[in-house]
């Protein structure tokens, strides 16, 4: 028996300092498909096909077919016994209903989601999903049947936008109120430069306090305001990053309430307006929070 090949990666060929050619990616892929556990041919401008040879990988768990032009997902790949993880995080993918269909078994999924598209409801289907995230446009809408995914442990949701950033609210849809599995989310706005999107905290906090094994929180390049203090909700968290938010006052207010964390990270930022924002000093954060074990602070604002 053959060994297995854990990993082919082939976003690029560090020996010609190129990408790899179509006809090379196909050649290298035949030489491995009876063995190979995990393709990475992510950030390939000429792929706007996937290679059929991927469809005779018997072992295949893992593609990761991103930044790529691509506009569909074969059949057959859904169809390999063992495929189980998915990255296509693509500009051109077509996410009809049947792709949701077809991707049924699936514990793991990045995708894109453009303006002008939208998430079909059928992505309640994927009841195997573990890990998903989400990189969507600020005009997209997350749909209310999104908590639906009972096996769902991780969450990451990274927003961007083009031109002009409309006002807009983001929360999160109802459906994850008291869910099962949800341990960890990250939520992060791409934009550089001062403009922020608000998140509605208090909503947000209060769907995830309700989450019985909800440990770990991740919130990046937002606006909360005064609300931050709706961290005090999440008393069961062990990990908390807040990186270059926008907010008032003073944040570890809240976070003296979290009692369990064991990581602590926040990062500030230099396009952040610190006139509303008030810390003089570090508080006696070992003492008040005795597990923690991490804390990590870089700012512009002590």
């Amino acid at each position: 028996m053959k060994p297995k090949t854990k990993e082919l990666d082939l976003h690029f060929d560090f020996d010609n300092r190129n990408f790899y050619r179509l006809e090379k990616i196909i050649k290298r892929i035949a030489s491995v498909k009876d063995t190979v556990i995990k393709i990475n041919i992510n950030n390939q401008g000429d792929l706007k096909v996937i290679p059929s040879i991927i469809g005779e990988c018997v072992l295949l768990e893992e593609l990761d077919v991103s930044s790529t032009p691509t506009t569909r997902i074969p059949d057959y790949i859904f169809s390999l016994p063992n495929f189980r993880s998915l990255s296509c995080n693509c500009n051109h993918l077509s996410l009809t209903p049947a792709f949701f269909r077809n991707a049924a078994k699936l514990e793991k999924l990045e995708l894109k989601i453009n303006k002008g598209q939208s998430i079909s409801e059928e992505i309640c289907l994927l009841t195997r999903l573990k890990y998903l995230k989400l990189f969507v446009h600020s005009t997209v809408d997350l749909p209310e049947n999104l908590g639906s995914l009972k096996s769902l442990e991780e969450f990451e949701l990274e927003i961007f936008h083009d031109g002009r950033l409309e006002r807009k609210t983001l929360d999160l849809p109802e459906s994850f109120a008291a869910h099962p599995a949800l341990r960890r989310v990250k939520i992060s706005f791409v934009f550089s430069g001062s403009k922020r999107m608000y998140i509605y905290l208090a909503q947000v906090a209060q769907i995830l306090a309700s989450c019985p094994c909800f440990e770990s929180l991740s919130l990046s390049n937002l606006s909360v305001g005064e609300v931050h203090k709706s961290l005090c909700l999440l008393t069961g968290l062990k990990e908390l990053e807040l990186e270059a938010l926008s907010f008032n006052g003073n944040p570890f207010e809240s976070i003296a309430f979290l009692r369990k964390l064991e990581k602590l990270a926040i990062h500030g930022d230099r396009y952040i307006n610190t006139d509303n924002i008030n810390i003089t000093e570090l508080p006696d954060i070992f003492g008040n929070l005795p597990e923690l074990q991490k804390f990590v602070i870089e700012n512009y604002f002590v």
